[in-house]
């Protein structure tokens, strides 16, 4: 009877170490993020649409994106431009925030082009993070920030004047 209990014990501690380790094995790695454009220190202007564009991969299988965009008010400057944004249309300026997520699921790799995310008109001017954050399928996560500026409208109307291939 002792060797049974010695056999049924060391099956129990060999299937737990066996379970233990697969899990210490999984995917731990996080995606990874080359964001093109917006550049760091990018001027964007309010009432246009915003160039987006980067490369994301994994090394098992990517799951969603998420661009996150809201004020930078740590930045002396920038708070000094949303006070003289607030004395000139008091009851129009607003402070821009986005956030939105796509689902990039079953892809390793992927190029994301587009211009969904829009600046509204009356957005104050002045310094704001965008951050995109990237997630794989396993839960491991990474994150790009870029410091951009929004600047008012200038009246030109140039919204795609840029070189690039549309059909990705």
């Amino acid at each position: 009877m002792k060797t049974v209990n010695n056999i049924i014990t060391t099956i129990i501690v060999l299937t737990t170490f066996t379970f233990i380790s697969c899990e210490e094995n999984g995917d731990t790695t996080s995606p990874l993020i080359h964001l093109i454009a917006p550049a760091e220190g990018a001027e964007l202007m309010a009432g246009k649409d915003i160039h987006f564009d980067m490369e994301i991969s994994d090394n098992e299988m990517l799951k969603s994106y998420k661009v996150e965009i809201h004020n930078n008010m740590e930045n002396p400057h920038s708070h000094e431009k949303a006070i003289k944004a607030l004395s000139l249309k008091p009851e129009a300026a607003t402070y821009f925030s986005y956030q939105h997520s796509w689902d990039v699921s079953d892809k390793k790799n992927a190029h994301i082009h587009h211009h969904e995310i829009e600046i509204p008109e009356d957005a104050i001017s002045g310094a704001y993070h965008l951050i995109v954050y990237c997630t794989d399928a396993a839960g491991n996560e990474s994150h790009v920030t870029r410091n951009i500026t929004i600047i008012p409208d200038d009246g030109s109307d140039d919204d795609h004047d840029h070189d690039h291939d549309h059909d990705h």
